[in-house]
Formats: C-alpha cells, structure tokens, sequence
C-alpha cells in the first residue's frame, strides 16, 4: 500500500508540474504573437487550471474507471467551494463583487445542476457530452464579446520587446503534456490499487484524494491571491474552475467515452456538491462578504465530508 500512496503522490506532482509547464509555454507564445491577456486568461490559463481534472478523468474513463473520473470532478468541486474559499477567507475576509454574486455564481450553480440532472440515469453519454461542452464555448464566447475587460488596451505588451524562443516554448509545452498524461496514468492505475487494498470504492477515492490532488493548482492560486489581497483572483479561480470542470471537463469525458454514475454518488455525493455550493452562494448574495467565522466553518464541514466519507465506506 505504501507504493501506491507514493505512486499517487508522484503523480500528483507530475501532473501539477505538468500544468504549470503548459501554462507557461502556451503563455510566451500568446505574448509573442500579442495575443490580449483576456484571451490567454479565458483560454490558456483556464485551460491550465483545469487539465489536472481533465486528464485524470479522461484517463480513468478510457480505463473503464468511470467512479474516479466522476468522483474526481465532484471532490474537486466540493473543494474548490469549501476548501479553497474557506482557505482564502481564513487568511483574509473577502468582499463579494456584484459580478460573482449575479452571473458567475448562478452559472455555476446551473452547471451543477445540469451535471446532476443528466447523471439521474445512472449514465452520461456523448449527447449529455455535447450539450455540456456547449456550455464552455457559450461562457468562453460570452466572456469575450462582452466582458468590461474586452477593451483592455494591449499597449504593455506592445512596448516591450518580445525575446522568446519559440522552440523552449513548444519544449515547454510538449513536457507539460507529457507530464500530465504520464502523471493522470500514474493517479489513475495507483488510484484503483489504493482502494481496492483498504477495501474503498474508486468513488470515494476520486471524491476524497484525487479531487483534492488535482485542484491543488487552484489552491496554491487562491492561497497567493488572497495573501496579496487580490480578493476577486481568488473567488473567480475557484467559482470559474468549477464551471470549466462540469462544461469543460465532464463534457469532453463523456464524448470520448460515456461514463456511468453510481447510485451512492447520486443519494449522497451529487447533493452534497450542489447544496454545499448552492449554501455558499446565498451566503454570498446575502452578505456580499466571506469572513474568517465563514471560512472557518466552511473547512470544517468539508472534513467532515471526507471523513464521513472514509468512515462510511
């Protein structure tokens, strides 16, 4: 059992570094062809946050392990809400701008929904796939024509002389890759053996220790923008992460394979996600803040939820 926890956590570090590999080669080369910061924050850097989940989930269902790729996008959710957030506002309390309260926070909620919704089957296949993955491009397409932040000047970019090697770049970018799919494989296989040696579903495995592993980017993330008071980096990285995760990351899941849900996800699991999310977001709307008290009970119900989880299995 020691090898596979090894193993995992090996993975797991491959697997960051691998993202943060392809965020910072996908970025020089947005720089140097000058593409808007609107356009790599939207595309490359949100794509970054999300490729740990993406390539465990992918991975676990061209495995035929749909309980950790489904159990990875709910523990990863459940984390980014109350782990994250909480995190951030523990270390400092955090106003709640009109924009996250009013559309960011609601579309995530729909998101929620509708991943819970097509899962009441027991099954998500290729056409729940497709209306999900329409989700992102609306949101992506919606962002871009009509965000304030769309008219942001590019005059920075064009005033400094733009030096990168594109070959590092695309080295970069290739290792990042590489370092994803081998750190995904490595989650994945130890991930099943994990369970079946301390006698846990892969469900509660994907909910518990991979969905914390792969929203580790958007922790260290948040945990630095809160520290720099960079309050609305650090709600829009968990809230946008958890919509690129059910959009992005479900729906391409299930349109290269379908997966299948289990019952116990579906009474406990999937409720749990979307009222702990939807709880937080009436606190939001309410008292336009998250404060220390908020933050703090916000991470002890989420130990709970794990705990529960490990004892229950």
């Amino acid at each position: 059992m020691l090898i596979q926890l090894l193993s995992l956590a090996f993975g797991m570090v491959i697997l960051v570094l691998g993202a943060d590999f392809l965020v910072k080669g996908a970025v020089r080369i947005a720089e140097k062809y000058k593409v808007s910061p609107l356009v790599i924050g939207l595309t490359i850097v949100a794509f970054g946050t999300s490729a740990p989940e993406l390539f465990v989930s992918l991975g676990a269902a061209l495995k035929g392990s749909s309980d950790v790729a489904v159990g990875n996008i709910i523990g990863s959710n459940i984390c980014n809400i109350l782990c994250i957030l909480g995190v951030a506002s523990v270390i400092s309390s955090v106003s709640i701008t009109k924009d996250v309260y009013s559309r960011e926070m609601p579309l995530m909620l729909l998101s929620l929904l509708l991943f819970w919704i097509f899962s009441l089957n027991e099954n998500l296949g290729r056409f729940e796939g497709v209306v999900l993955f329409s989700g992102i491009i609306a949101y992506l397409t919606y962002n871009f024509f009509f965000s304030e932040s769309s008219n942001v000047a590019e005059e920075e970019t064009s005033k400094v002389e733009v030096n990168i090697n594109m070959y590092t770049s695309l080295g970069l970018i290739l290792l990042g890759l590489t370092g994803m799919v081998w750190g995904a494989d490595l989650i994945v296989v130890n991930a099943s053996k994990l369970a079946r040696a301390i006698g846990v579903s892969e469900m509660v495995i994907g909910i518990t220790i991979i969905g914390i592993g792969t929203s580790l980017p958007e922790l260290a993330t948040t945990a630095v923008a809160a520290m720099k008071d960079e309050v609305d980096l650090a709600i829009g990285n968990a809230i946008g992460s958890n919509i690129f995760n059910v959009f992005s990351v479900i729906g391409l899941t299930s349109i290269v394979h379908p997966l299948t849900v289990s019952k116990g996800a579906l009474v406990l699991d999937f409720p749990f996600m979307f009222f702990s999310c939807a709880i937080v977001g009436f606190i939001m709307f309410y008292k336009k803040s998250l404060t220390r008290l908020d933050g703090i009970l916000m991470l002890f119900v989420y130990f709970s939820y794990i705990i529960f989880n490990f004892s229950g299995a």
